[in-house]
């Protein structure tokens, strides 16, 4: 799961990957694979794009939340 937060104290965003622990595999989801990896580490930075559009919305009058 990725979450993201806006910290009050330095109006930073924060971003981070939760992962249970898995039950059938020995490595857990985001190194479970090269691909797996790639796929987190793109997933991780387009959420960080499109959580910075939620928190920080443009002055575009034509943005629509």
């Amino acid at each position: 799961m990725l979450v993201s937060h806006k910290k009050k104290a330095s109006q930073t965003l924060s971003i981070s990957l939760h992962e249970t622990t898995p039950q059938n595999a020995k490595k857990i989801f985001s190194v479970s694979s090269s691909g797996i990896k790639e796929w987190a580490a793109n997933g991780f930075e387009s959420f960080g794009e499109w959580s910075k559009t939620e928190f920080y919305p443009s002055e575009d009058s034509d943005h629509v939340v």
